[in-house]
């Protein structure tokens, strides 16, 4: 597998998982939620969140803010040090939590995810580099691996990048449709960085959902 190459397509709403190698695993279904779920939900995080443009630190010490919108969920009160975010969350909603529920069943229960990160790509030009997960490694005693992370997909389609981290040319690209979830599992944080990149001529908002273990 030398190059860039695009993901398989799935039937219907299964999860196919893929193996990488080196135990990375990549579980994906373009169409997890059908189009009015999809769009219901958009239209619900997009009230009930409270967006923030957070700061990053850049290797020179100083500030620059990220280039999307950010907000997160989870119960009332809790803390991760590793969010940019200086707000509290948004508590957990139904609709979110119902999603929650069935992205843990169709993993097979393996983890119970404690907070989700949402990005809002406000359009093409809002993107995020490609990077590794670094809090995602360890496990947590009540709620399982945090290797495990869940995106989902809500608004306009945009491309979502793997990378190897050592041989760059060796590439995945996802076509991320409104609807569709992908999962990096296994060790997918220590081999491969992931990112998406901006893509002028999308002129519309796309939100994701990161579920995770903290």
């Amino acid at each position: 597998m030398e190059g860039s190459t695009t993901s398989p397509t799935p039937p219907g709403n299964q999860l196919v998982t893929e193996d990488l190698d080196q135990g990375v695993i990549i579980h994906f279904c373009p169409s997890f939620l059908s189009a009015d779920e999809a769009t219901a939900l958009f239209e619900h995080i997009v009230a009930a969140v409270a967006w923030e443009q957070s700061e990053m630190t850049l290797p020179d010490g100083s500030k620059a803010r990220l280039p999307r919108l950010q907000g997160w969920m989870s119960t009332e009160n809790k803390k991760v040090s590793t969010l940019y975010q200086k707000s509290p969350p948004t508590v957990w909603t139904e609709p979110v939590l119902k999603v929650k529920s069935a992205i843990e069943a169709a993993l097979g229960k393996r983890c119970t995810f404690d907070y989700v990160l949402i990005n809002l790509y406000r359009d093409g030009e809002d993107s995020i580099g490609f990077h590794i997960d670094d809090e995602a490694r360890g496990v947590n005693e009540t709620y399982g691996p945090k290797n495990i992370v869940a995106s989902l997909s809500l608004g306009e389609t945009r491309t979502f990048v793997l990378r190897h981290s050592r041989k760059k040319r060796l590439q995945r690209r996802y076509a991320l449709t409104p609807g569709s979830l992908i999962v990096m599992d296994g060790t997918t944080q220590e081999f491969w960085r992931h990112g998406v990149p901006k893509e002028p001529e999308v002129k519309g908002p796309r939100i994701n959902l990161t579920f995770r273990v903290s």
